[in-house]
């Protein structure tokens, strides 16, 4: 599943790709097609219709992303796209007629003349949904901190929040109530990079050690989005190319390999029903 790194990486080449077609023409959305419905939520012919009216004659603005959404902003609207487990968008430009229909393609959105991006999702847990900009705060109040963007007053009152939970620490570095964006390969690096075990509680973590895995968090995701993020399985660029952080993992999928610190194997343990990686002997 794509984290916070492919997201961003996936919301900065879009932004690339489109804004670098506009030529002084504000950046309309103008058509839809769709090829097939059923997304997580089914796309039925009244939303785009809707889409199509509510978008008319509004500028696309921005291209940004929030935790692991893509939020295409309008003057009015708000245009929303989670690539779930396999989701991803690709640049076309042409007549729509010509193009190569793709297996898992379900719909294109165009933008100026013959300008489209086209969203593929073989698991089809991915959505779209456009909502008006003024319910934007709504949509993500559950939603926790941004760990690129937090400072320190943050990070205090996320110790305050967590401190007393009886979660393992993975699990809340995880929850997208918390701290948004962190999946499962980068929880399993930054615990690993600051020698933290992953099942160990809250409570048994200093303070200080708790804001030094936050700034590992900080660290490792800037790097991944430098390194073109982790290409596992599914995950491409906007171009179909991969991202090349994956040849940088420390533990995550690399069970009964040697641990790169002290060469004991590194282990594998389900987490609330993700695979753990992580060394026994580097991590306490």
């Amino acid at each position: 599943m794509p984290e916070l790194p492919e997201v961003e990486i996936v919301c900065r080449h879009l932004s690339e790709k489109l804004f670098s077609q506009k030529h002084n023409e504000p950046l309309k959305l103008t058509q839809i097609k769709t090829w097939r419905k059923n997304l997580r939520y089914e796309i039925p012919k009244r939303e785009i219709q809707r889409l199509i009216r509510l978008t008319e004659g509004n500028e696309l603005l921005e291209i940004k992303r929030r935790a692991k959404f893509i939020q295409f902003e309008f003057k009015n609207t708000v245009l929303i796209s989670h690539l779930g487990m396999t989701g991803r968008w690709s640049f076309y430009r042409g007549d729509i007629k010509n193009y190569d229909v793709q297996k898992h393609d379900h719909l294109a959105l165009c933008f100026l003349s013959n300008v489209w991006l086209i969203y593929n999702d073989p698991r089809r847990f991915g959505f779209v949904e456009l909502i008006n900009k003024q319910d934007l705060p709504d949509y993500f109040e559950n939603y926790g901190f941004e760990p690129l963007s937090m400072r320190h007053h943050d990070e205090v009152s996320l110790w305050e929040m967590i401190s007393h939970l009886n979660s393992p620490i993975k699990s809340i570095i995880m929850n997208q109530k918390y701290l948004v964006g962190v999946g499962n390969i980068y929880a399993c690096e930054a615990l690993f990079k600051e020698k933290i075990d992953p099942f160990k509680l809250p409570k048994k973590i200093k303070k200080e050690t708790f804001f030094k895995l936050l700034s590992q968090i900080k660290k490792i995701l800037s790097d991944a989005i430098l390194a073109g993020g982790s290409s596992i399985k599914n995950y491409r660029h906007v171009d179909l190319s991969e991202g090349n952080f994956q040849k940088m993992h420390l533990v995550y999928g690399r069970e009964n390999q040697p641990c790169r610190i002290c060469k004991n194997q590194v282990r594998r343990k389900i987490l609330a029903g993700r695979s753990t990686f992580y060394c026994s002997a580097c991590q306490d």
